[in-house]
C-alpha cells in the first residue's frame, strides 16, 4: 500500500526499507482492547488550564526542544512541556521547559 507523502510516512518508508521489511508484510492489530477508566491520584493531576498553558508555552518556544534543539514544528506530537521542579501546579514559565520525547526520558 502506498502511503500519502507526509513526513512521518516518508520516515516510516525509510525505516521499512532499512529493515528489509517486505511490502506484503501484515501487522495484525487487535481493536477489541477492553476499556478501563484510569484512576489518577491527587499528586498526578494537572491544573485545569494545563492544556492551554502547555500549548502556549510550546508555541512560545517555536516548537523547538530546549534541550537538544530538535525542531518539532512538523511533528508537534513529539514536543512536551515539562515542569522543571516536578510541581504540576506551578505553571510559571520559569518552571516550564519544552522537551522532545527523547529528552523527556532524561527527567
Amino acid at each position: 500500500m502506498k502511503l500519502p507523502n507526509f513526513l512521518e510516512n516518508n520516515i516510516f518508508e525509510e525505516v521499512k526499507s532499512k529493515m528489509n521489511i517486505d511490502d506484503g508484510y501484515v501487522v495484525e492489530i487487535d481493536f477489541n482492547i477492553p476499556f478501563r477508566r484510569l484512576k489518577l491520584d491527587n499528586n498526578r493531576r494537572y491544573t485545569r488550564d494545563w492544556a492551554i498553558v502547555s500549548m502556549n508555552y510550546k508555541e512560545k518556544s517555536n516548537w523547538i526542544c530546549e534541550e537538544c534543539g530538535l525542531d518539532c514544528s512538523v511533528t508537534k506530537y513529539y514536543l512536551h512541556t515539562h515542569h522543571i521542579n516536578n510541581n504540576r501546579y506551578n505553571n510559571s514559565y520559569n518552571n516550564l521547559k519544552a522537551v522532545c520525547r527523547s529528552c523527556l526520558g532524561k527527567y
